[in-house]
């Protein structure tokens, strides 16, 4: 599968809505099964997300991403599936990506593959809406919820709770999926504070890139490759303007 996104306030969100364009387009070429997005618009905006079957280069050309051009995005991040024999078809939408909390606050995308022999135990421990192998990495995130404040200070002394449950669940997921094959991106929308969270994450097996663009936009990006985000940014030429080669 193929990953991307962007965390920050842009200051020109013409320029991050083509970005982001290009870059979900350009992660077909890890996947063409499936394709969707999960965002937050800056302060009390709104959460976007959609997610359906086919190729994200035909996604992007769709009057549904379209009309997201408007909309001023702080956090996004999205997906094109290349999926796996026996974990959800991509003609079921529910198996796609972006997963989500039941009140989308949290959106989870996965690039790789949980071992079945781990998955088959996990999945019976965890409510799971999809057949998706991917689905179980959120429930597991989630589920940092359920630490008491006393567990989480011991094993996060003196730090924020809100940050330590997180913490707590990103532990558990690499704790119980030892054996997986991962890069994740979790988005997370604080609706008590207006902030927004952006938790990457990877082992050997999947790739995982940063572009550092605060000092231009004002925002930072990631892609599976860097050939996604070289890609993305040298076919617009109005953001290979912009952008001015200040890539970190």
């Amino acid at each position: 599968c193929g990953i991307a996104g962007v965390i920050g306030r842009s200051k020109n969100k013409d320029v991050t809505y083509q970005l982001m364009t290009r870059l979900l387009a350009n992660c077909e070429a890890r996947g063409k099964d499936a394709a969707g997005f999960w965002g937050t618009e800056v302060n009390d905006g709104k959460i976007l997300y959609h997610k359906e079957p086919g190729k994200s280069s035909e996604f992007v050309k769709k009057d549904m991403w379209k009309r997201i051009a408007k909309v001023n995005f702080d956090l996004m991040i999205v997906h094109a599936r290349g999926a796996s024999t026996g974990v959800g078809s991509p003609t079921i939408n529910k198996n796609n990506h972006p997963f989500t909390t039941a009140d989308r606050s949290i959106g989870l995308v996965h690039n790789g593959r949980v071992q079945d022999s781990e998955y088959d135990v996990l999945k019976k421990q965890w409510e799971l809406f999809s057949k998706c192998d991917s689905e179980i990495l959120l429930r597991i995130f989630e589920s940092g919820e359920l630490y008491t404040a006393e567990q989480l200070n011991e094993l996060f002394p003196e730090l924020d709770t809100g940050i330590a449950t997180r913490l707590v669940g990103l532990r558990d997921i690499w704790r119980l999926v030892h054996k997986a094959h991962m890069a994740i991106a979790i988005g997370e929308r604080m609706e008590y504070r207006n902030e927004r969270r952006l938790w990457l994450c990877r082992n050997h097996h999947r790739p995982l890139w940063l572009a550092d663009m605060r000092s231009t936009i004002g925002q930072i990006f990631f892609a599976s490759t860097p050939e996604i985000w070289q890609n993305s940014v040298l076919q617009t030429p109005s953001i290979r303007r912009y952008l001015n080669n200040h890539i970190k």
